[in-house]
């Protein structure tokens, strides 16, 4: 907690809000696990986790509040987003959609904790070969060694790729909005997780992230994002992001249920 207050002491309040509930939800997701029902690698995975979330966000927000007279003009004009329940086609959707050449979406590289946000890529050949691509090819290869099969079973449900399009989940982790994770935590983090009053914090910080990007590299015509977590807190997603264009997939949750859980088993089954 102590590197989480250090971040909190040097973020501008006016610019990224009170930060009160990203430190009460960062407490509540790390108390949460019961580690004695983890694996040695599980715990290592966890730990790694969080630390890589903290020095994510840290780095984000240097590098925003440094450029901040720019950044905070950049304008995200009617981005396309989609959500709804998970498993229910969306990344079909958002893999069809980001063909658009006058369209931007984010790669995982460029969005994700296993390598650094900044700086961000300002064109299409600069983030073709940036090199945390490799970067975060080697983060994949060191869980897949520390959790044999991770990526590989995870993949048959929901592929990722360091420079493949990847839904915008993982800026919300950088608040501690762990989808993925909630199975593991006990009630105090659930209970905050599905509280849809106090994310405001985290949808700032969202838009600012996306601004960075967008700033260094604008698309010709709009964003693509994705992800079905929106949907808990389309209020504040709709405050940042007032022109947004949003789809919402459905799918029989019967057929949801159980393919979202083979897919959380393949992540969290540590």
């Amino acid at each position: 907690m102590k590197q989480a207050q250090e971040i909190v002491d040097k973020t501008d309040k006016e610019l990224f809000g009170p930060q009160e509930e990203y430190l009460k939800g960062l407490e509540k997701f790390v108390t949460a696990p019961d580690q004695s029902l983890m694996s040695a690698s599980g715990i290592l995975l966890f730990n790694g986790l969080v630390q890589r979330l903290l020095n994510t966000r840290e780095k984000a927000i240097e590098y925003i509040q440094i450029h901040q007279d720019v950044i905070v003009h950049s304008r995200l004009d009617k981005p396309i987003i989609i959500s709804g329940l998970p498993r229910t086609g969306s990344t079909m959707l958002y893999n069809l959609l980001s063909c658009d050449p006058k369209a931007r979406a984010p790669r995982f590289f460029e969005i994700s904790q296993m390598g650094s946000p900044t700086p961000p890529a300002d064109s299409l050949e600069q983030r073709n070969k940036d090199p945390r691509i490799k970067q975060v090819m080697d983060r994949f290869d060191e869980t897949e060694r520390l959790y044999p099969g991770m990526w590989t079973e995870a993949g048959k449900s929901h592929r990722s790729h360091p420079n493949e399009i990847e839904e915008d989940l993982l800026v919300l982790f950088q608040s501690f909005i762990m989808q993925l994770h909630v199975s593991l935590s006990e009630e105090g983090y659930r209970e905050w997780y599905e509280d849809k009053n106090n994310k405001e914090f985290a949808y700032i910080y969202h838009r600012l992230f996306f601004q960075m990007l967008n700033q260094a590299w604008t698309p010709e015509s709009h964003w693509v994002l994705k992800a079905p977590i929106h949907s808990t807190y389309l209020d504040e997603l709709v405050k940042q992001y007032p022109d947004a264009r949003i789809v919402i997939t459905h799918r029989d949750p019967v057929s949801v249920v159980p393919s979202w859980a083979r897919l959380l088993e393949s992540y969290i089954n540590w």
